[in-house]
């Protein structure tokens, strides 16, 4: 009886922490260093990317830093949609 009870118990736990579990995915790949941004074309083709949504610190988009970027994804066919974050937002 007390192993049914601590059986039942214990479920009954995992099922409300169950609602708990929360999701959060990361890129299958990170490009770091010189020439990054120039090799993101050939990655985002060779998985059959189409358009990329850029999120981007307005300060750094406004300064030409995205224009590698832009550069290597149009060589490849890929299009980008460019979203100067509002200064002060994460």
């Amino acid at each position: 009886m007390q192993a049914e009870l601590q059986t039942a118990l214990f479920q009954a736990f995992d099922t409300l922490n169950l609602q708990r579990v929360k999701t959060f995915s990361v890129p299958p790949v990170t490009l770091c260093g010189l020439g990054a941004l120039g090799a993101c074309g050939q990655e985002a083709q060779a998985r059959g990317v189409s358009h990329l949504f850029v999120m981007v610190d307005s300060f750094l988009h406004q300064a030409g830093m995205t224009a590698p970027l832009a550069r290597s994804l149009a060589m490849k066919g890929v299009a980008m949609t460019v979203w100067p974050c509002p200064p002060g937002e994460p």
